[in-house]
């Protein structure tokens, strides 16, 4: 196929998903001409890599040897670093964007800018960071760079080299979707609670509660909370199992972060009409992760546990309250004081 053609890579993606139909999602995916193979045993992965090859060769692709890569615990795709752990940051493309310097115009702002939102789901707060450098490319505004575009140009490359492990969906599993608002924007966060190995949380705080407890001959110690018997589907394991890095410990992790400044009408909305709009647009930007899941939706503003039944003449309240309903009986909303609901409040 020709390079330069508008319609080149959905064909080359929909030929390649032709090719390779009978594995995809199983063991293998392929988005155009990156093809992934993957699974946890290296008996079953040589097998599957046979199936893989073989289907390619009988199509007459040929693959470069020099960027085939087998066998790797972890690989660069598409930006990211992904590994059995979930997805974390190419570090090479993070000192990048954190040795730029101080943005001179617009155009070298925007730069950064478009670099650092392809991160933005890393980013716990990326829309309140950003706010007043996007500001600041307005059509017709000045340019003047304050203390205030200083600091939101660290914080985002603070927050891009603290940034953490983003978890895989596990199928089958409950969400935590965690919603708030500010004056000026609002922010979701999608977390979901997953059995995860001992030796795989080496390096952080967890891990050494893990560590003090096993020492003193204490039982694995609860590093999560519980927010409802009904939907939370985890337990705390009563002892270690025969290898200490072998134990299975459950663990909140988040999936992404979501975050947006409000619209000019949207400022208008009272908190009532920011709060639901947070939660709608979480469950919209997050549909394809928690459709047919159960999901605990969980706010600092305690009239939204009555979203599903909104009964009012608000005809936007109304209309919102038909997105919740659709997740029924899958979706239960439960408040949280604002004084606890910390790792969504910076979001926004």
């Amino acid at each position: 196929m020709p390079f330069g053609l508008r319609n080149g890579p959905a064909i080359f993606q929909r030929v390649m998903q032709s090719v390779l139909a009978p594995y995809l999602w199983l063991f293998c995916l392929v988005y155009i001409d990156d093809i992934v193979v993957f699974l946890t045993s290296y008996e079953e992965h040589i097998g599957h890599l046979d199936k893989v090859l073989q289907a390619v060769e009988d199509a007459g692709i040929t693959l470069s040897p020099s960027k085939c890569h087998l066998f790797y615990p972890s690989i660069i795709l598409l930006g990211h670093k992904v590994s059995h752990l979930g997805l974390s940051t190419h570090q090479e493309k993070v000192h990048v964007i954190s040795d730029l310097d101080i943005p001179r115009s617009v155009a070298q702002l925007q730069t950064f800018l478009g670099m650092a939102v392809y991160f933005s789901a890393f980013i716990p707060y990326y829309a309140d960071h950003a706010r007043p450098l996007f500001e600041l490319t307005r059509k017709g505004r000045a340019w003047t760079w304050d203390a205030d575009h200083q600091e939101a140009f660290d914080s985002i490359r603070t927050a891009l080299q603290q940034a953490p492990v983003l978890g895989h969906p596990v199928q089958g599993l409950s969400y935590r979707l965690y919603t708030d608002t500010s004056v000026a924007a609002l922010g979701c966060a999608l977390q979901q609670v997953q059995p995860i190995a001992v030796c795989d949380l080496d390096g952080t705080n967890a891990y050494k509660k893990l560590c003090a407890a096993f020492d003193e001959g204490r039982p694995p110690p609860k590093l999560i909370n519980q927010m409802d018997k009904e939907f939370d589907d985890f337990t705390i394991p009563g002892e270690w199992s025969f290898s200490f890095d072998d134990t299975l410990i459950p663990v909140e992790r988040v999936i992404a972060y979501w975050s947006r400044t409000f619209k000019a009408a949207e400022l208008n909305y009272s908190v009532t009409e920011k709060e639901a709009l947070a939660a709608k647009e979480g469950l919209v930007k997050f549909q394809p992760f928690i459709e047919g899941e159960k999901i605990l939706l969980i706010t600092d503003h305690s009239a939204l546990q009555w979203a599903k039944t909104y009964k009012n003449t608000n005809c936007r309240l109304a209309s919102w309250g038909a997105v919740f309903s659709a997740y029924k009986p899958g979706l239960r909303i439960i408040h949280r004081p604002g004084r606890v609901h910390s790792n969504v409040d910076p979001l926004s």
